[in-house]
């Protein structure tokens, strides 16, 4: 009911930064979640983006669509390696 109530409130709201600051903050919780948590988050963030054209049109442009500008991301990719 949660994801709902979530995902219409995404799909309706008319700013783009504050639907790009959920899905954010959404992928940001999926680290430390549980498996179906994850695949809830994904499937809501991946009807937003169908929903969507914005978002769609951002992603497709290869900018940095979530704003972080000062991250590196080799950097990220490298914690991960053993």
């Amino acid at each position: 009911m949660f994801f709902d109530l979530l995902l219409l409130s995404m799909k309706e709201d008319q700013n783009m930064n504050r639907t790009l600051a959920f899905i954010k903050r959404l992928l940001q919780l999926c680290f430390e979640a549980q498996s179906n948590f994850i695949v809830t988050c994904l499937i809501l963030i991946g009807k937003v983006i169908i929903e969507k054209e914005e978002i769609r049109i951002m992603m497709k442009q290869k900018e940095n669509v979530l704003g972080d500008d000062d991250e590196d991301p080799g950097h990220v990719l490298a914690t991960f390696h053993v």
